[in-house]
């Protein structure tokens, strides 16, 4: 009897210490963070996203299931307060650790795109600064100590690769700290790098020929995208995905689109695509639908990301 329980207890303890270690959860507040998290710490975690498809990081109100999502996280991945103030509650009720994308170092930020003034007006002095001509890139300045009172951050911090890039980093020595194999980590960070590098050349290249095409978008998320991509500033229609717009607005629109031979209009899901279509006539116009979270994919890396978006912009271009 006693060799039978001295067998059942070593078939025991080899099952207990065969047994892997469970996954530590990596909860990302949007499907671009997601993705990133997915390539740089890949099976080591589980990686998944806390805002559900039909919700986006401006207008986002919480679950009891999302918010549990948070609080059991052993990393919350978010953008940060600035640029997503509703989501800022709840991270701070969250138990495990906690990497804010304007923490980082070394960011590139933009300012002055005005998204939460949701009037249909053009935009303001403001944004027209930063959106300025569209001859030269798109104005950038790095995270300072400037004062930013009088402007608004562009929150579509996702679309720079570099500040992807620069996450990335903040990324692996975060899941380094949680007790991931430093090994498999800083292989995984050498790999993503080398494939953005590699990424970003091939989409230059095959956006290059287009580089000069004024395109339109009912607001802009992309002034982070244009500038990686040297892409001339889009128009917009107005200020905020909500927003509609005047008459008025309307006629200089339709006669701006005709003096830039404007045949491109890039769609996202909220968009109101009955207005667009309205500026947009079929046979000399196209609208393009491109989702800058990359809500369409389905388990991608970021790197996907940047090539599905780069096709999306050939399409509307040529």
């Amino acid at each position: 009897m006693r060799i039978v329980l001295v067998v059942i207890f070593l078939c025991w303890a080899q099952l207990v210490f065969a047994a892997p270690a469970p996954r530590l959860t990596v909860v990302a507040s949007v499907e671009p963070l997601a993705m990133l998290a997915r390539e740089v710490l890949g099976d080591q975690v589980v990686v998944k996203t806390l805002l559900l498809p039909g919700q986006t990081p401006h207008f986002a109100s919480f679950t009891p299931g999302q918010a549990q999502l948070v609080q059991q996280a052993d990393l919350i991945v978010w953008l940060g307060e600035d640029a997503e103030p509703n989501l800022a509650a709840l991270v701070r009720k969250s138990r495990g650790q906690r990497l804010a994308m304007l923490d980082v170092g070394g960011l590139t930020l933009r300012y002055g795109v005005g998204h939460a003034h949701e009037n249909g007006h053009a935009p303001s002095d403001s944004v027209k600064e930063a959106a300025h001509s569209a001859e030269e890139p798109a104005a950038a300045i790095e995270a300072s100590d400037h004062d930013h009172e009088a402007s608004e951050l562009d929150p579509h911090l996702w679309l720079s690769p570099h500040n992807m890039a620069r996450l990335a980093h903040a990324l692996a020595d975060q899941g380094k700290s949680l007790g991931l194999h430093s090994a498999d980590t800083d292989a995984a960070l050498q790999a993503f790098e080398i494939t953005l590098a590699n990424t970003l050349a091939a989409s230059r290249k095959q956006l290059a020929p287009y580089a000069q095409r004024d395109w339109l978008s009912q607001h802009n998320p992309w002034l982070y995208f244009s500038d990686a991509l040297s892409l001339r500033v889009g128009m917009q229609v107005s200020s905020g995905l909500q927003g509609g717009t005047s008459a008025r607005r309307f006629a200089e629109l339709i006669q701006q689109m005709k003096s830039k031979s404007v045949h491109c209009v890039l769609a996202e899901p909220e968009a109101r695509r009955a207005m667009l279509a309205r500026l947009c006539q079929p046979g000399d116009c196209r609208i393009v639908e491109a989702d800058p979270l990359g809500r369409d994919l389905t388990e991608a890396r970021y790197t996907d990301l940047l090539v599905h978006l780069t096709e999306q912009f050939k399409r509307c271009l040529q």
